[in-house]
């Protein structure tokens, strides 16, 4: 076989194993939306969960899967276990890539859901106001269908201020 066939070879698995992991992702972010109740979150977190070899931001979305999955126990213990995993996970995943706006939304999604006495909120201003920079300046696309929706929860917050919640209507 010749150097340039093989090299053909190595750039199309690359290309095929690429467009694999962003199907996947779709389907994380898809799951993520939809995971409005029981059977919709043991769906994302089982999805997330099955994933082989996560890469960094399929591995946010397993912790967000897994810090939901909290609201799906009844032993207290258990869930304060699950968020806290999912919490960890989500963090580790946003130090690896900081300026990763989707992981951004992520934790402030968890952050903006989270119960007070989690004492998980310390980034929602940070984050709300990160996003809204991206999507300002077009590095982020906002027509695209799970932006859009980003930009309605954020509009929907109750904990983002009501300046930035006119910005974000105004995107």
């Amino acid at each position: 076989m010749s150097v340039s066939i093989r090299k053909l070879i190595i750039v199309v698995c690359i290309l095929v194993g690429s467009v694999s992991l962003s199907a996947q992702e779709i389907q994380c972010q898809k799951l993520f939306i939809s995971a409005q109740n029981e059977p919709a979150k043991k769906e994302f977190y089982n999805y997330c969960a099955n994933l082989s070899n996560r890469n960094n931001t399929q591995e946010a979305y397993f912790g967000v899967a897994t810090a939901m999955y909290a609201e799906l126990v009844s032993n207290p213990a258990e869930k304060l276990s699950y968020f806290s995993r999912g919490k960890d996970m989500l963090e580790k995943a946003i130090a690896n890539d900081y300026w990763n706006e989707e992981l951004r939304f992520l934790r402030y999604s968890v952050q903006d859901k989270a119960p007070w006495m989690l004492s998980y909120h310390d980034k929602l201003d940070e984050d709300s106001y990160y996003i809204y920079q991206a999507l300002l300046n077009g590095k982020i696309n906002k027509t695209k269908a799970y932006w859009k929706i980003v930009i309605q929860f954020m509009i929907q917050s109750e904990n983002i201020s009501s300046d930035l919640k006119s910005k974000y209507s105004q995107l």
